[in-house]
């Protein structure tokens, strides 16, 4: 029969008692202690955990467990170490260029225009000269660090605007004889109840007036005696502000720019065509006034529903 000599001391020796002693109390001084809720993990869970990540990293996205030294997971191919964007604190992939929560450029070696290597001293990229900072639109006023502005699609660099250029060309610039039918139709009218007919091009970005379409309507109001205004080579004159007077970015004005363009293309004609002032007779006086206070009658009523 044996006897636990843990529990009954006393039927052994006293140096076998003294060797036994010390090694249960290495015993309990190892044995984990009673964890209460919401305490932080025990010892045997620690080591549990850094034996688990010893063994191999387990992949957030699909749980597979990799090798230790591993980059990216063997099963999915998503990266094993996230990288946090330093400009919103987003996890990210650590190889990407942009963050996907922000949209930041966080590559501090690369230009983001053209790819050339740009060292941490460097402000301007060396190939091309843009900012690492970004450019800015001339059109929504954002900062970018693409070529192409993200929100409205202006090109910012030389090279893609030179690329847009080349990718509007189209194969044929002809204006079709139904378009010369009307504006023949619109040119006898107006001459046949003594209205001077002026051929205008509204200022837009969108869509793209070409260089042929200008140079067509100009060979058309020379030979019928016409004048004809291209207004989007006047955008600055008109203080147009695309971002702020237009309703979609560029291809309809808005209030605040219909009248700039309004204002402008006023004083234009009576400039140019030498037009009287007809709101010293009183009776046309009166109407303009009547006309006006309908006008900002219905301006407030839309502002007020805009409001709403």
């Amino acid at each position: 029969m044996t006897i636990d000599s843990t529990i009954r001391p006393e039927t052994t020796d006293r140096g076998v008692q003294d060797m036994q002693h010390s090694a249960l109390e290495q015993h309990l001084s190892l044995a984990p202690e009673p964890q209460l809720e919401g305490e932080q993990p025990s010892f045997d869970r620690q080591q549990q955990q850094l034996q688990a990540q010893a063994q191999g990293i387990k992949c957030p996205s699909c749980g597979t467990v990799n090798d230790p030294e591993a980059m990216f997971c063997a099963s999915c191919g998503r990266p094993l170490r996230m990288a946090i964007c330093p400009n919103c604190g987003s996890e990210i992939d650590p190889e990407a260029d942009f963050c996907e929560v922000c949209h930041h450029y966080i590559k501090n070696d690369t230009c983001s225009f053209c790819g050339a290597h740009m060292s941490e001293m460097e402000i301007y990229c060396h190939e091309r000269g843009n900012p690492r900072g970004g450019l800015v639109c001339p059109v929504d006023t954002s900062l970018d660090n693409l070529a192409i502005c993200k929100q409205c699609g202006t090109p910012l660099t030389e090279e893609a605007k030179s690329l847009v250029e080349d990718l509007k060309k189209l194969p044929d610039y002809q204006f079709s004889e139904k378009c010369y039918m009307y504006l023949d139709m619109m040119k006898d009218l107006c001459k046949e109840k003594g209205v001077e007919f002026v051929l205008v091009k509204a200022p837009s970005l969108y869509p793209y007036w070409y260089e042929e379409y200008d140079e067509q309507m100009k060979v058309y109001a020379e030979k019928n005696g016409l004048r004809y205004y291209n207004l989007t080579e006047r955008i600055d004159e008109i203080g147009l502000d695309f971002q702020k007077d237009t309703y979609d970015a560029g291809i309809h004005l808005n209030l605040s720019g219909a009248r700039k363009l309004s204002s402008y293309f006023a004083e234009l004609l009576s400039q140019e065509f030498e037009l009287t002032d007809y709101r010293t007779v009183d009776e046309v006086n009166k109407r303009y006034i009547e006309k006006i206070d309908e006008y900002e009658k219905i301006i407030k009523e839309n502002e007020e529903a805009m409001e709403k």
